[in-house]
């Protein structure tokens, strides 16, 4: 049951649009506007702020999966991961980060106008990847049905990031959403390794993996780089650097049939 919510939500991730992205996240976002608002008229801590957004949706969870949870993954359990899940999973970049410097590059009318480099696009592509996708995945299939309140304070916390009304709230936000990368970041660079070129990541990924001063972002980036060659980078033309940043999306959903794969293995063994 839990490897067909999995493929149900990455269905979804790959299906929505903006407006249907915009619908099923609005009632969280308003959630988070209404707390900041009145938070800011009473002059509240960003803590007690930020903790107030992240607890409240992760309680209500908590005992909601405690009143249904009687089977060990019964219908209502399951129906509520996926109300849970799906706007999660679906609250994504749209345009993909690939798509939007797709545009950039091959746009003949912009050629007075620098072109991003390949550097910056990658990071961003892996951004998206790790807050948007492997993070989430991994928190569920390490605590199972559980797992959803987890997901549930990851993704809150991911939203305080984004709002830009109290930045105190966001800072103390993204420091959160740093610590619970660094577990998955390191996880997902292993898969790079397993998904591309093996020796090369697998050296970075033992000499750096306990090294707490890179961002979890930074690691897989540098992870993915030599997953894929760093010779990808040599060529600047918009033809190659549209085709090494596919390569790198490439990567990733490699790293993900890798993730589905093993949780399949899990299930049936």
């Amino acid at each position: 049951m839990k490897l067909l919510l999995v493929l149900m939500v990455l269905a979804c991730r790959e299906l929505v649009t903006e407006e249907w992205r915009l619908l099923l996240t609005k009632l969280v976002r308003q959630w988070r506007d209404s707390v900041l608002r009145f938070s800011q008229t009473r002059k509240e801590s960003a803590l007690v702020v930020l903790a107030f957004i992240v607890s409240i949706p992760a309680l209500l969870i908590f005992a909601l999966l405690l009143l249904v949870s009687g089977e060990a993954f019964g219908l209502w359990t399951y129906l509520l991961a996926v109300v849970v899940l799906v706007p999660v999973f679906v609250d994504r970049r749209l345009p993909s980060v690939f798509l939007s410097y797709r545009q950039q590059w091959l746009n003949e009318d912009a050629e007075d106008v620098p072109r991003p480099s390949l550097a910056e696009a990658r990071l961003q592509l892996m951004t998206c990847y790790l807050e948007e996708l492997f993070t989430p995945l991994f928190w569920l299939f390490l605590f199972d049905v559980w797992g959803i309140v987890v997901v549930s304070v990851y993704y809150s916390l991911r939203l305080c990031v984004e709002q830009s009304n109290m930045a105190d709230v966001a800072t103390h936000a993204q420091r959160f959403v740093v610590w619970m990368n660094w577990i998955p970041s390191r996880v997902l660079a292993l898969s790079f390794a397993l998904a591309g070129q093996f020796v090369d990541t697998w050296t970075y990924w033992h000499e750096n993996i306990s090294y707490t001063q890179i961002l979890p972002v930074e690691f897989i980036d540098a992870a993915a780089e030599r997953a894929e060659g760093a010779e990808r980078a040599l060529d600047p033309s918009p033809i190659a650097l549209v085709s090494s940043l596919a390569a790198y999306d490439a990567l990733c959903y490699r790293s993900l049939i890798i993730w589905v794969v093993l949780l399949a293995l899990h299930m049936l063994f």
